[in-house]
């Protein structure tokens, strides 16, 4: 893709990710309201009445100060186990169009569009300070002797 639409490729990218996320927060949230209350009137419907397991839905931190804990986290983690294993499908999916996508050897190019564009790795030399400040003074000096040559030049005309 040529740099010029990087930008608007990135967005695009960002926004279906935002899509994607808002669906599925409203997929989860949707299992975890139906699925949660379900599992603690399992667990705990002989226990509690249906006011306090909705409290417990409610605030989580009730349920430390209770002696059924762990019906409560059992509760949980079976309400929460479709969710993984919903989001551990979604991430293989793309996960094996990644692995279909086609593998473009770019070498020395910036990218497979804009040919012309080379990628120079430099070396050690072409990048230490002292050789950068050696390259400057000469280019300055340069610079220095043809404003001289030009005023003189200048100097010199009636």
């Amino acid at each position: 893709m040529p740099h010029q639409y990087l930008a608007i490729a990135t967005a695009v990218l960002n926004l279906w990710t935002q899509v994607g996320g808002a669906i599925s927060s409203a997929i989860s949230a949707s299992v975890w309201t139906d699925r949660v209350p379900a599992k603690l009137e399992q667990y705990l419907g002989d226990i509690y009445n249906a006011t306090y397991r909705a409290e417990i839905f409610g605030d989580i931190t009730i349920a430390r100060g209770v002696e059924e804990r762990d019906l409560i986290r059992q509760a949980y983690s079976e309400a929460f186990q479709p969710l993984v294993l919903a989001a551990l499908i979604t991430s293989f999916v793309g996960l094996a169009f990644g692995f279909t996508v086609k593998n473009y050897r770019l070498g020395e190019n910036h990218n497979d569009v804009e040919q012309h564009k080379i990628i120079k790795m430099r070396n050690h030399e072409e990048v230490d300070e002292a050789v950068i400040a050696a390259k400057v003074k000469v280019v300055q000096e340069k610079v220095a002797r043809e404003a001289l040559a030009e005023k003189q030049g200048l100097a010199a005309q009636p």
